[in-house]
């Protein structure tokens, strides 16, 4: 039943962001191709699945003890601009200067079909579509939705995602696998369920277990990746770099586990405070929790 259900809420994202590729016939081409290329070519659809299920889920209570929630159209603006900011952070992350990734969802990464010049181009315009979105959004949004892309750019940007691939591609960087699945991982889930959150009227106390939820679940999400590339030898396979600053090499696989299971605990524990709280059902999350850590989804 969770399948299914996850697998219309991506579907319903798919839509959205077959709309957005609509409304980008403008840009020229070999640029439209190469953002096209990337936005359009699948992935989990995570984080914007988590702005739209957080924000549906505070609304569903009459918008939390903050007040009513705002439009779900600006809500799915905002989606789509987190998943716009997502993309972009991946092809940046692929290009040479950076990871140096040949492949991504298993098909030549952006650099490699449009070239360096206009991946980078393609990345810069997601960025700023994303802004352009959040913009969208507080239209319609007011002061909610002012507060929550003021948080997403704050975690975008260089004391958060950014921040984090600096840390990422830095000297001694393999010491230090927690900071960058911090700001890599956990700022960019924090900017979707924290805005989905506000935008669906969530109060200060239920922001604040939301925000517990993102940085344990961004943890834990992060650590079953690293075992998942170890495979059952726990030998890095080819996706895992010399020196790459993961958590099986820092810490080994039996600390990794240990510590998926107490991240998606924490996770876990952050969504039943938020019930306790306010009577929300995050039954859903909880659900996408646990698959994300088994890595049904």
């Amino acid at each position: 039943m969770f399948n299914a259900e996850y697998a219309a809420k991506k579907a319903a994202v798919e839509s959205l962001i077959a709309e957005l590729g609509a409304e980008l016939n403008a840009v020229p081409e070999p640029l439209l191709s190469s953002i096209k290329y990337s936005l359009t070519g699948g992935g989990k659809r995570l984080r914007p699945v988590l702005t739209l299920e957080f924000f549906d889920m505070f609304a569903r209570i009459g918008g939390g003890a903050a007040g009513a929630a705002i439009p779900r159209a600006a809500a799915e603006r905002f989606a789509l601009a987190i998943e716009c900011a997502h993309v972009y952070s991946l092809i940046h992350d692929d290009l040479p200067s950076m990871d140096n990734d040949d492949f991504r969802r298993g098909k030549p990464t952006n650099h490699r079909v449009f070239g360096e010049g206009i991946a980078v181009l393609a990345g810069d315009a997601l960025l700023n579509l994303a802004y352009e979105l959040f913009f969208q959004a507080v239209k319609t949004g007011g002061a909610a939705a002012v507060a929550a892309a003021d948080g997403a750019a704050r975690l975008l940007g260089a004391r958060g995602l950014i921040g984090g691939q600096a840390l990422d591609i830095s000297p001694g960087a393999a010491k230090k696998p927690d900071s960058i699945y911090l700001h890599k991982t956990g700022d960019l889930i924090a900017a979707a369920a924290e805005g989905g959150a506000r935008l669906g009227g969530a109060d200060e106390n239920s922001l604040a277990r939301v925000r517990e939820f993102s940085y344990a679940f961004g943890m834990a999400f992060q650590i079953r990746d690293d075992l998942l590339d170890r495979g059952e030898s726990g030998k890095p396979n080819k996706s895992v770099k010399p020196g790459a600053a993961d958590y099986v090499s820092v810490y080994g696989a039996e600390k990794a586990d240990a510590a998926l299971c107490e991240y998606t605990k924490k996770a876990v524990a952050a969504l039943e405070k938020i019930e306790t709280a306010c009577g929300a059902d995050a039954g859903f999350i909880k659900s996408l929790t646990l698959g994300a850590a088994a890595r049904a989804v």
